[in-house]
């Protein structure tokens, strides 16, 4: 997990703290996109794109003030700026026409569209190859848009969120008036939102609740690997981490089993495979899943079912420390699902 801000600031997060990244430039960041661990855009003003491949940060300079950058599943990046500029790179960075000199504040997508939002209500969406202006029903400034293939939900000024849906997009009931900076979903039914003051509401699939958060900070983005896994940073160097799932065994100890529920559509072949962040502590050996010593496992799925798995885990002889156990599963079409458990080894 990398984070970035004002003041040429650069963290990465290596699972268990936050380590400061040096790159030898001067810039104010505004957001920070990777497709893998040796390929990461940060993007800031006066044009700044920093990429880094694996070893070292190297500059690319291209337009105006960039606000945020995302890439697609084919590693195509997407930038957006302070005079409606938006860059697309697929080998090298290409101006792309937007049709708009509006500040534009952020950008998301899915397999099929991307949208873009900024100031004065300003909402754009890219199908066709053709960027497009649609009626955000506001003249909010929009500050942040996320998007999965059903929906496509944006946030703003004065509390305002906004859902595309059927075309069109509509406003939908917040219950604050605090600006809301940054939203990220895990699906169409569990979404956060993050703003001003500490601001922190999830939503349900039906209605948008408030959370209380350990800090009046403002909020300015949140970003998640799973619903029980996400990180929102704010002013004064703030960032907070939501895990809820944890669990912890003693050293040299095997740990209680941990249960998995998978629930598919269809009865199909399902993989469930195993990675970790700390390899001082877990190692392959010390996995079983179904007490099958193994870090990938499948089996055939029933449909509409919960099926139910079990994972016990044997850490490094005189190990001790935490570790994020990130999970994957993916069925027999590709479809994959992500899901993260905090693990701790406390010494006996």
């Amino acid at each position: 997990v990398y984070v970035v801000g004002d003041n040429n600031v650069i963290l990465r997060y290596n699972g268990s703290e936050w380590e400061t990244v040096t790159h030898g430039y001067t810039v104010n960041f505004q957001s920070v996109w990777g497709t893998s661990a040796d390929d990461i855009y940060a993007v800031g003003n006066s044009g700044t794109r920093l990429r880094y491949n694996g070893s070292t940060w190297n500059q690319e300079t291209y337009g105006m003030a960039v606000n945020d950058i995302w890439a697609d599943t084919y590693n195509y990046y997407y930038s957006v700026g302070d005079q409606g500029e938006i860059y697309e790179n697929y080998g090298s960075w290409n101006s792309m026409t937007s049709n708009t000199t509006t500040p534009l504040n952020s950008i998301f997508g899915n397999d099929t569209n991307i949208f873009a939002v900024g100031n004065d209500g300003i909402a754009l969406i890219y199908a066709s190859s053709n960027w497009t202006a649609v009626s955000s029903n506001t003249n909010e400034t929009l500050k942040a848009v996320w998007a999965n293939n059903e929906t496509a939900i944006a946030v703003g000024m004065n509390g305002e969120i906004l859902q595309y849906k059927n075309s069109a997009w509509s406003a939908m009931t917040s219950g604050t008036g605090e600006i809301l900076h940054g939203i990220w979903g895990n699906s169409s039914k569990y979404l956060t939102a993050v703003g001003s003051n500490g601001t922190c509401l999830q939503f349900d699939g039906v209605n948008w609740t408030s959370v209380a958060l350990p800090v009046s900070a403002q909020m300015y983005d949140i970003y998640g690997l799973s619903r029980n896994r996400m990180f929102a940073v704010g002013t004064q160097g703030t960032i907070l981490k939501y895990a809820p799932i944890n669990h912890t065994c003693y050293q040299n100890t095997l740990s209680d089993p941990i249960a998995l529920t998978i629930v598919e559509s269809e009865a199909e072949q399902v993989t469930v495979t195993l990675s970790w962040s700390n390899a001082d502590l877990l190692t392959s050996s010390g996995f079983y899943i179904n007490n099958s010593q193994t870090t990938s496992y499948t089996f055939t799925s029933t449909a509409f079912e919960n099926d139910r798995i079990t994972l016990t885990i044997m850490p490094i002889t005189d190990a001790s420390g935490s570790s994020v156990i990130t999970m994957t599963v993916t069925d027999s079409t590709g479809l994959t699902g992500v899901d993260t458990i905090d693990f701790q080894v406390i010494k006996a």
